[in-house]
């Protein structure tokens, strides 16, 4: 049996370059995708020559997942099968929406079309007891107390082709919300799709992490709080956390087998269960979510089985 190997989306900053570095400690062999590779500098200083593979991969672009999936694939390392597929990396757009070239929602590409996408696509890649984690946040629950002082009304959105184009979504934090409601959602489902099989799939809320680059986008006022003012605030707050310690607790998840929970389990930062709204693990609109993430697929020639499975349409 070959090294365990870990692909993570959004390694190159944040909590994902604490990840891999974490991953990377056991011998494990760490698949990064990257928009610039050639920028991951502070990825390659932290992770041991020979222990990491730094792939180009652009999430709001279908070709950029469908030929990073193709690499990953081949790569001598993953030929006995991925053991781990982190969804990582996500963006949050302020203000309208600001669309793909194929008239997506950047916030929605990155944060979850992208990402299933990526997971259809490498599941004949997946070895067997393999877990997929998707990115949870307190945003999408509307009782967050900590995510309202933010602006973050909860998820909630009409169609998934609405949410897909922003339509009827002005505020970014909307945006957000909802599609990290979608992150849980695509967990719960798929849970349930492979339900007696190997495969497990996870939520992991990392808690609100002030510093990383989640905030590019905002205000330089908004900026500035983000990097210098909350985190002084970690030990003081509930729920804020930092890149590293969520980093360790992802890793201790990932390598612990999530410590006994079920496939489809949201766990947060500290270790216990994730609060989640109703909505995060209703049957029925984890169900309509995946039709209409099919719907979306069918549109730019793939096609999205039942259990999740992606393949080039016709």
């Amino acid at each position: 049996m070959g090294r365990p190997v870990h692909v993570v989306t959004g390694a190159t900053s944040g909590m994902g370059l604490f990840l891999a570095s974490a991953l990377a400690e056991g011998g494990a062999l760490v698949v990064a995708g990257a928009r610039r590779p050639e920028a991951a500098d502070a990825l390659r200083a932290r992770v041991p020559l020979g222990r990491l593979a730094v792939l180009p991969l652009d999430l709001l672009d279908p070709a950029s997942v469908a030929a990073f999936a193709g690499a990953v694939r081949t790569l001598p390392g993953a030929a006995s099968g991925i053991d781990a597929l982190v969804c990582n990396a996500g963006l949050q757009v302020p203000g309208a929406p600001v669309l793909t070239p194929d008239g997506m929602d950047e916030t929605f590409a990155a944060n979850v079309f992208g990402h299933v996408l990526l997971v259809g696509l490498l599941m004949p890649a997946l070895a067997p007891g393999a877990a997929v984690v998707t990115l949870g946040s307190g945003t999408h629950d509307p009782r967050n107390r900590l995510a309202r002082l933010f602006g973050f009304r909860g998820g909630a959105f009409a169609s998934v082709e609405a949410l897909a184009t922003g339509s009827g979504m002005a505020k970014g934090s909307d945006r957000y919300a909802a599609a990290k409601l979608c992150c849980i959602l695509y967990a719960h489902a798929m849970a349930r799709r492979h339900e007696g099989e190997c495969l497990r799939f996870h939520a992991f809320d990392p808690g609100l992490m002030p510093g990383t680059g989640l905030a590019r986008e905002r205000p330089a006022p908004v900026r500035f709080a983000w990097h210098y003012i909350l985190p002084a605030m970690r030990a003081l707050v509930p729920g804020v956390s930092s890149p590293e310690k969520s980093a360790r607790a992802l890793a201790g998840h990932l390598l612990s087998g999530w410590g006994g929970r079920p496939s489809g389990a949201y766990v947060e930062f500290t270790g216990r269960p994730a609060p989640a709204a109703a909505l995060a693990t209703d049957d029925a609109r984890a169900d309509a979510m995946m039709a209409g993430l099919g719907r979306l697929a069918a549109a730019r020639g793939w096609s999205l089985a039942t259990n999740g499975a992606a393949t080039p349409a016709g």
